[in-house]
């Protein structure tokens, strides 16, 4: 249960994923390690995820899953390969943003696409972390064959409406 805020708070966390340069990526592999979305939210709150956005330094403008989990997952796979998180992890799984090629916007070389309570998030999810300072852990499958110039082509950042939770 959820509860409004008498004043609504506003936060956001960037995660840069180290990924592989140079080396194409096939569909279904994973794109970097666990980024940690370090206090989005409050101790003890659950938040609204109402932009989710990802800077693009090379241009591959590839179509990217964002698995949002709510406590550290532990993922069997690593940077550029199959994707694979077991049930019991994905349990832990509180939201899944895509973002679509078609939504990225190109300026020159790097490209941004973003997710605004619009596009592919349709009613925007709600989040919870398990952890006392209120980070939530993100990873990120491509479904197309991106090949990024430098380790830190990517920036991922997520904003999100705080909200007390009733116990």
């Amino acid at each position: 249960m959820f509860t409004t805020p008498t004043q609504a708070l506003y936060r956001q966390a960037s995660a840069t994923p180290t990924v592989s340069a140079a080396s194409a990526y096939t569909a279904g592999d994973q794109v970097g390690g666990i980024m940690i979305f370090q206090s989005l939210l409050l101790s003890g709150k659950c938040g609204q995820i109402l932009h989710a956005s990802v800077l693009d330094k090379a241009n591959q403008s590839a179509v990217l899953n964002l698995f949002l989990f709510s406590s550290l997952p532990a993922v069997a796979s690593t940077d550029n390969a199959a994707l694979s998180i077991t049930a019991a992890e994905m349990a832990k799984c509180c939201a899944v943003i895509t973002f679509v090629a078609a939504g990225y916007i190109s300026a020159t070389t790097p490209s941004f696409t973003s997710e605004f309570n619009q596009g592919n998030i349709y009613a925007p999810p709600f989040v919870t972390s398990d952890d006392s300072t209120g980070t939530i852990w993100g990873v990120m499958k491509t479904t197309g064959t991106p090949t990024y110039a430098s380790t830190s082509d990517l920036v991922v950042t997520i904003g999100a409406t705080l909200y007390t939770r009733e116990t």
